[in-house]
């Protein structure tokens, strides 16, 4: 019973941060930082879906963009963008 309490209590803590402020880089930032802080993460990254602009195009370019990242480590960031690099050149997976 204390787990789910404690659960709630860090769920309850991340909810706050989300939308404290009407400056979605401000938000962002603060979300990330709760985020990393509240569940001991090393790295928070927030996608933003591109819509394709050009509907005459056979493949749409980059549609996944980062909105945000807050990465503690360098080999962390790394391997995140290498793994951006072979879905865009493999396919969009969604």
């Amino acid at each position: 019973m204390a787990s789910k309490i404690y659960h709630t209590e860090l769920l309850y803590e991340i909810a706050l941060s989300i939308g404290h402020s009407r400056h979605m880089g401000t938000m962002m930032r603060q979300s990330a930082v709760t985020l990393l802080r509240v569940l001991n993460a090393n790295g928070c990254v927030v996608l933003g879906y591109e819509h394709p602009t050009d509907h005459t195009a056979q493949e749409p370019d980059h549609l996944w963009r980062f909105a945000y990242e807050l990465i503690k480590s360098a080999f962390l960031r790394a391997i995140l963008c290498s793994y951006f690099v072979s879905m865009e050149q493999n396919g969009d997976p969604s």
